[in-house]
């Protein structure tokens, strides 16, 4: 089994993986090649290609980069994972077409019998290709990432149908342009999938494990900066802290609390229909993050929070009135003069810090 070269965790790299990407893309232009020298109608996007470069007068690999660089765009636009090896993609691919149009090793089939062997080679070359492409984890295909950025905003619509929606128009502006669609249209959309599915089980790759890297995170490998290595899970993806979760006994009293203690006001609710739990979230326009206040009708003992090592923290623009607000109220259970901060204690013994806007 071919693994990545290394982990995009160093500019060397990177620069390694940008190398096995554009070179596995180049070979990929070549399957293509022999996919349209097999003369019986082309994949759906190479009818799009076709039909432009036909109706333009253009070359086949300008016309490929035109729409890659155009989806590309898209993708940025849609706010899709982008990465470096997108551009190489975008650009590599058509040209190595053109490339293979100009050295022309391969004649153009005449007949059916010659041309399936010639569109399925093709097909698998594209499939090992596009292994050698991926484990470099620098990002997907354009197209790729368009399929995936609409299926994720066409809710409730499987992503099977937004790539047949997908490939028919394609398919569709590229026959009224002229592009070659034919029976080997049909074996590029049906046969492509199975062949790629069983390239990648004879090398045992499973794209699913594969973590691509973004660009900015490939920018801050070259800057110096950390990024937590590609495929280190958590740390490349996009998280934010939207809530904490203390459950409490006696729900109205938190809530009073909060209220008067932090200025943290009921934002939405949720109760079960059998009456078993009310879910409260309070907070205030000073942030986004919410405190869930959880109330179980079938636990009114007190919890058990063990050593209370965990808190939230609260900063304050007047920590001296927030600290005579508490002191008045006696929630006070710690304060650490030498460090300018202290901790309340809610109704249910979970403990909050104090401290001051420096």
């Amino acid at each position: 089994m071919i693994h990545p070269l290394q982990k995009n965790e160093t500019p060397r790299a990177i620069l390694l993986n940008v190398l096995l990407a554009a070179g596995s893309l180049f070979v990929n232009g070549f399957g293509i090649y022999l996919t349209i020298q097999a003369n019986l109608g082309v994949s759906p996007w190479d009818v799009l290609h076709l039909g432009i470069s036909k109706t333009l007068g253009i070359l086949y690999g300008t016309a490929s980069v035109a729409v890659a660089l155009t989806i590309l765009v898209i993708d940025i636009l849609m706010k899709e994972p982008i990465g470096i090896a997108m551009f190489i993609d975008a650009v590599v691919v058509g040209k190595a077409v053109d490339f293979f149009n100009w050295l022309h090793p391969v004649p153009l089939c005449r007949s059916m019998l010659s041309g399936v062997p010639v569109m399925l080679l093709g097909l698998v070359i594209m499939a090992y290709t596009q292994y050698g492409y991926m484990v470099a984890s620098l990002g997907c295909g354009p197209r790729d990432t368009l399929l995936v950025g609409l299926a994720k905003r066409a809710r409730g619509i499987p992503i099977g149908a937004v790539s047949v929606a997908l490939l028919g128009t394609a398919t569709l502006v590229g026959w009224l342009l002229g592009g070659p669609v034919g029976i080997g249209t049909l074996i590029c959309a049906f046969a492509a999938g199975p062949i790629m599915q069983l390239a990648f089980r004879t090398v045992r790759f499973d794209a699913t494990g594969i973590r691509h890297q973004r660009l900015r995170d490939s920018v801050k490998v070259f800057l110096g900066k950390e990024t937590g290595g590609t495929n280190s899970g958590g740390a490349n993806m996009r998280f934010k802290m939207i809530h904490e979760n203390y459950n409490v006994t006696d729900l109205d009293r938190s809530l009073r609390f909060y209220a008067k203690a932090l200025g943290l006001t009921e934002k939405r609710r949720k109760e079960a229909k059998d009456g078993s739990f009310i879910i409260v979230y309070v907070g205030n326009e000073n942030s986004d993050f919410e405190l869930e206040l959880t109330w179980l009708r079938d636990h009114p003992q007190p919890y058990d929070i063990g050593e209370e090592e965990f808190h939230l923290a609260f900063r304050t623009d007047d920590f001296e009135g927030a600290h005579a607000l508490h002191e008045e109220m006696g929630c006070i259970c710690f304060e650490n003069p030498a460090m300018g901060i202290y901790f309340i204690q809610d109704p249910d013994g979970y403990w909050l810090e104090v401290l001051p806007t420096r």
